[in-house]
């Protein structure tokens, strides 16, 4: 393999990895250290715009690729907008957009046994139309390299949705009390209470792209995080002194309900996740993320 061909397929690797799990491009770190705000509140976060782009990012073409490419939920979306040979108000609902929706649930139902395709008429009007927009010729964007586009973006949602739809129902079915006993199944056993955390985290990194609520968690907990530094300062400060007050007096009333070390042991780099993992305190029993 040729230096050429290896940088080649190095930057494809990382192209797709972008797509997956979001990422940042080097201009684009440099530009957002350009600003202190920016560097605050995003790192760690720097996943964030490469995984949105890739669901919301409108049409381009990848020299990396040499494709056409479109965001998964705007051609998902463009599935249901009307053209001009749709019918008007009910007919345009029960004639096209039931229909089409209709046929995307078959496959997600199906686990893509059923493969769903993109109306070529309304992706041929919407080609036209954005070769108008943007006075671009049909030998500048083929309508196949288009179609290829928007079935692909719409195969690659359909495919998380059904990915999400199956976790949503496994951690459903650990919330539940099958055999009774007063207590839901994932917090029976270890084993069970590290899943239903796992999967939760797997399940908010997917749906914050579109659930409002989770995307405004992962935005607003620490959205700065060298204020953690202060913060778990401040609760180790607090239950050290604490700790030490009910060694010295039989009054054991306190708002603070967590035990000696709790936080004290998670400056030790790497403990907080061991500590979790193997649930050294009873507050991680009861941690449902």
């Amino acid at each position: 393999m040729t230096d050429n061909n290896f940088t080649s397929f190095r930057n494809l690797v990382k192209k797709a990895a972008a797509g997956i799990k979001g990422n940042m491009s080097d201009e684009d770190i440099k530009n957002a250290d350009l600003h202190l705000a920016s560097q605050a509140l995003m790192q760690f976060k720097n996943w964030m715009p490469g995984f949105l782009k890739e669901r919301f990012g409108g049409l381009s073409y990848d020299e990396q690729y040499d494709i056409t490419n479109i965001g998964r939920y705007r051609s998902v979306i463009s599935n249901f907008l009307p053209t001009e040979e749709d019918g008007k108000g009910l007919a345009f609902i029960t004639q096209s957009l039931i229909p089409s929706l209709g046929k995307m649930m078959f496959d997600i139902g199906t686990f893509g046994l059923y493969k769903y395709k993109f109306n070529e008429t309304r992706a041929k009007y919407q080609w036209r139309k954005h070769l108008q927009k943007h006075e671009l010729s049909e030998s500048q964007l083929p309508f196949d390299s288009y179609l290829e586009a928007k079935q692909g973006g719409t195969r690659a949602a359909l495919g998380e949705l059904r990915q999400m739809l199956a976790l949503a129902g496994v951690i459903l079915m650990l919330g539940q009390d099958w055999d009774d006993d007063g207590e839901e199944n994932w917090k029976e056993t270890m084993a069970t209470r590290n899943l239903y955390r796992l999967l939760n985290r797997a399940e908010s990194e997917l749906t914050f792209a579109y659930n409002p609520n989770e995307f405004f968690r992962l935005v607003t907990t620490n959205p700065v995080p060298s204020t953690r530094l202060i913060k778990d300062l401040m609760l180790t400060l607090d239950n050290t002194i604490d700790e030490a007050g009910d060694a010295f007096s039989s009054d054991k009333d306190s708002a603070d309900k967590t035990g000696p070390g709790y936080y004290s042991t998670q400056w030790i780099i790497g403990s907080r996740q061991l500590a979790r993992f193997f649930e050294l305190f009873e507050q991680h029993k009861m941690a449902d993320r």
